[in-house]
């Protein structure tokens, strides 16, 4: 009975800490919308700006003033079929600049660029112009097939074909052309995607990563000495350089070699428009690799078994432990060159950065650096909660109970905070 009754308590205690962390989203530099209490709120003082129809939909923005939104606005009975509306709102006033209803959506998504929006409904792609809300080029896709839509880093988007679970080909949109380039998938490729604006794809057994328009590998292993992979249809050796993918998709002329000693655990990842980070092997070495979509790929050796990964817009970031404390790291993104290394306290720490600073926020306290220098801008005793946003005048943060806590950016002093009434939702149990 006691045991049935701890684990009723601790349902409820999970159920009310997920009520209380609400989707949270910058939308402009200075403003956070909360779609579930319908507000925006100003990231200097707390106070509402704007209020919106609470909906249950999604939430696209580049953070810097572009908001679009989405919800069902009718359930097509007779057709089977619902009906999408999607808005453009003014991130400062509120104000729907248009809005647009759209039959049979399955799936939409922003450009990192903000020139555009993508929507996918059953054998189409369209671009939308978010100035006007009206389709500006539609591309044919299969009808039936299993598609994701997704946002290219450097503009642009790419629908994945997958069947039965596994990765078919990739249809890629690059603004101005006049048809998808079409390119074929390792079928156990997964798609990195970080904070949804960046993508990678990895291929688990092989340890391979691939850069996503155009498909190609990033990097080479070192072949295995004195053994010859075999062509599966012949059993003759296979010419060097012949890739079942297609030779857009390799960088060189050598084969691959074998997969990295930790080849069936995934890595882990850091991604954004900027560039990537990530944990890889080196024969049995654990490393670091990074770099930009453009650029070249550097490593760095990685300390720790699970370190923590962050990017600025110019740096990589590792927290990893280390004997006696953790260590912060850090990189230039576009080269590797270290940039600084700062030893903390010893203890669980959680790592967190925007395009400029790094978030380190510890048992004991909540600490702000500045990522391109490693410089100490403050330290605050701790708030219980987990990071919401990062603005350019607050650092906020969710407490218990549902309040929202902002510490001024430049000094780590508290500016404000507001708390949001508890609503219960059938989504608990």
């Amino acid at each position: 009975m006691r045991a049935a009754v701890r684990a009723f308590l601790a349902i409820v205690a999970t159920a009310v800490v997920a009520a209380a962390v609400q989707p949270l989203a910058r939308v402009a530099p200075n403003i956070l919308f909360l779609p579930d209490y319908g507000v925006a709120l100003s990231a200097r003082n707390g106070h509402v700006l704007w209020r919106f129809p609470r909906f249950h939909g999604e939430v696209h923005t580049d953070g810097r003033g572009l908001l679009l939104i989405s919800w069902t606005s009718e359930l097509d009975s007779v057709n089977h079929q619902r009906v999408t509306r999607v808005c453009r709102v003014d991130a400062r006033t509120g104000r729907q600049l248009w809005c647009r209803d759209w039959a049979r959506m399955q799936q939409w998504t922003l450009d990192t660029t903000g020139r555009a929006w993508y929507m996918r409904t059953p054998g189409r792609l369209q671009v939308v112009g978010v100035g006007h809300g009206n389709v500006d080029r539609t591309f044919r896709l299969p009808f039936y097939a299993d598609l994701s839509l997704m946002p290219l880093p450097q503009g642009g988007a790419l629908v994945l074909e997958r069947s039965h679970g596994r990765a078919v080909e990739a249809m890629t949109y690059t603004p101005g052309v006049a048809a998808l380039a079409v390119e074929p998938l390792p079928p156990t490729a997964y798609p990195f995607r970080g904070d949804g604006r960046g993508l990678l794809f990895y291929v688990r057994q092989q340890g391979e990563f691939f850069l996503a328009a155009p498909l190609r590998l990033l990097f080479r292993r070192p072949a295995a000495p004195q053994v010859e992979a075999a062509n599966p249809a012949s059993g003759a050796p296979r010419p060097p350089g012949s890739g079942a993918f297609g030779s857009n998709a390799f960088m060189g002329g050598a084969a691959a070699g074998p997969a990295p000693a930790a080849a069936t655990r995934f890595p882990r990842a850091s991604l954004d428009d900027h560039g990537f980070l990530f944990t890889d092997w080196l024969g049995r070495r654990p490393i670091l690799r990074g770099g930009t979509y453009a650029g070249a790929l550097w490593q760095a050796p990685r300390q720790g078994h699970h370190p923590q990964l962050a990017l600025t817009r110019t740096a990589a970031l590792m927290l990893a432990s280390d004997h006696g404390g953790n260590v912060l790291h850090a990189y230039t993104l576009a080269g590797g060159a270290p940039l600084f290394r700062r030893t903390l306290p010893r203890g669980s720490a959680a790592l967190s950065s925007d395009s400029q600073d790094v978030v380190l926020q510890s048992s004991s306290a909540i600490t702000l650096y500045d990522g391109a220098t490693g410089r100490q801008l403050w330290s605050v005793p701790n708030h219980s909660g987990p990071l919401a946003a990062m603005a350019r005048s607050a650092v906020v943060f969710w407490e218990g109970g549902g309040q929202l806590v902002a510490l001024a950016r430049n000094n780590g002093q508290l500016i404000w905070r507001v708390r949001f009434k508890q609503r219960w939702s059938r989504h608990w149990f």
